[in-house]
């Protein structure tokens, strides 16, 4: 799996000139011991809800269906930032 994790990664550079720093989870998609497919978890604002891609073919082909999914989300523009929610003060009004 590391194989595909650092093509994934490749792919973040290559489409977004960005480096992906957080962990990548793949997984193979098996049917008894026939491998049919591949998914990637893909945590972007937390771990909780990571972005999950998956494909159903040889790694190229899955491969290639990332590559496609990250440029058509313009992953390279996306940011995040934590915010807080404060309270108004009565004594302001």
């Amino acid at each position: 799996m590391k194989e595909i994790e650092t093509a994934i990664l490749d792919i973040f550079i290559e489409v977004c000139a960005r480096i992906y720093n957080r962990r990548l989870t793949v997984v193979e998609l098996k049917e008894g011991d026939t491998v049919y497919g591949y998914k990637v978890s893909i945590p972007l604002s937390s771990n909780e809800y990571p972005l999950t891609l998956a494909c159903s073919g040889t790694k190229e082909e899955f491969l290639n269906y990332v590559r496609k999914e990250i440029k058509a989300r313009s992953w390279g523009a996306v940011t995040y930032s934590l915010g807080y929610k404060s309270e108004p003060d009565d004594k302001q009004c």
